[in-house]
């Protein structure tokens, strides 16, 4: 499904020169759930970034569904972005003066479609993870926990093929962190194929895999036993 081939991405020039990224090539499958881990500064959230196409890429190739990515313009970009793949920040960047409901149909929203359509769409997701109740409250009326929530149902309301989440459980204590990671766990398992970027051994081990980068380059991948 998505295919990244000799991927770099540097800052900078002469000596001055850093590289973000150096080679990483690797494949994502459907329904796959891959961890990434590392040190700060090995390029996890630059990784995120190229392959939802917020960041440019030095060289190298990005196919997703079989299209190149890294040589579409920013409104091809920003086409693929709304319809196939999905963010979940660490920040949850949530508009305070609208409910959970209206976060979630944002997308729907910035898309150009019409909202009524696709409201009851966004109470299923709302009611499937579990704020049914919640979904007519203001994010200052909402735990932390419920915050992330109402972000992963914003993520998924435009029925995403891949879900990018970069640390979205870094700003949570350890219960409200696993509700987060038990949700991930049960969307993948009915299909969602995640890439999250964690710096959480136990959340990592929730993954199918493990990628590991290190100054930029990928070290190694280390497949999981699924629970």
């Amino acid at each position: 499904m998505l295919k990244l081939q000799n991927v770099c991405k540097f800052y900078g020039e002469g000596e001055a020169r850093v590289a973000a990224l150096n080679g990483v090539s690797f494949e994502v499958n459907k329904g796959d759930y891959i961890a990434v881990m590392g040190p700060s500064g090995s390029g996890k959230s630059t990784l995120l970034n190229i392959i939802g196409g917020l960041d440019r890429l030095s060289s190298g190739e990005v196919f997703l569904e079989g299209q190149r990515l890294d040589t579409l313009d920013e409104n091809e970009l920003v086409a693929v972005r709304r319809g196939k793949i999905s963010y979940v920040f660490q920040q949850y960047h949530l508009l305070p003066s609208l409910t959970a409901l209206e976060n979630v149909l944002l997308p729907i929203t910035f898309a150009g479609l019409d909202g009524n359509g696709h409201e009851a769409h966004a109470v299923q997701i709302l009611e499937r993870i579990g704020l049914g109740k919640r979904m007519h409250h203001r994010p200052n009326q909402l735990s932390g926990g419920e915050q992330q929530r109402v972000a992963i149902a914003r993520a998924l309301v435009n029925n995403p093929i891949l879900t990018l989440a970069d640390e979205p459980t870094g700003n949570m204590d350890q219960k409200r962190g696993n509700e987060i990671l038990d949700l991930f766990d049960q969307l993948n398992k009915e299909g969602q194929t995640i890439i999250m970027v964690t710096h959480n051994l136990d959340a990592a081990r929730r993954a199918k895999e493990i990628i590991n980068l290190r100054d930029g380059a990928l070290v190694d991948r280390i497949k999981q036993q699924v629970r």
